[in-house]
């Protein structure tokens, strides 16, 4: 043996390390963003990783080595950059508001006018329980706290909605008001 002798890589064998270097990445992406609620436009850096991997299966291996590590390594790069900035703005690292996304009314319109009337987290406990049926005993119990703290919970509500009773509290509260 020689001293100055080449170690020859060949081609194909490079493309299989690159495979499976993006097989990986693709496990990774499917497992940190889809097995969450993570928002669907994150499917971008999956479907490069999915291009690539065809490209390497198809003619990736067939191509000049500089030439195949080169396009592997950059769009690779371009990936990754993708899944990292996916992860900003899941995180709410980096906000963009969309306006499309922001939803004309509430979807919840018992939240939203509890918002709206500024009722405390106990006025929101007994108002709720209410909806649900229960008497101002059974809601005493529940909450440990005496039937008239909770009349008087239900008594404030009442005056922060402007109504005089549960049935039109109710019904106020379950209704998205303009």
């Amino acid at each position: 043996m020689s001293a100055n002798s080449n170690v020859k890589i060949y081609s194909p064998a490079v493309s299989w390390l690159f495979l499976i270097l993006e097989l990986t990445l693709m496990g990774y992406q499917l497992f940190r963003c889809y097995n969450t609620s993570c928002q669907r436009k994150n499917w971008f850096p999956l479907f490069v990783l999915l291009l690539l991997v065809a490209w390497n299966c198809t003619i990736g291996s067939l191509m000049d080595m500089v030439k195949m590590v080169i396009i592997n390594l950059a769009v690779l790069l371009l990936a990754v950059v993708l899944m990292y900035l996916s992860f900003l703005y899941k995180n709410n690292v980096v906000a963009l508001l969309d306006v499309s996304e922001i939803p004309e009314e509430p979807i919840d319109p018992f939240l939203w006018n509890c918002q709206k009337y500024a009722l405390t987290t106990r006025e929101i406990d007994v108002v709720m329980l209410l909806a649900k049926g229960m008497t101002y005993k059974e809601i005493a119990e529940m909450l440990h706290i005496s039937t008239s703290t909770v009349d008087s919970h239900a008594q404030n509500s009442y005056k922060k909605a402007g109504v005089n009773n549960k049935t039109a509290l109710l019904h106020k509260f379950l209704m998205v008001s303009e």
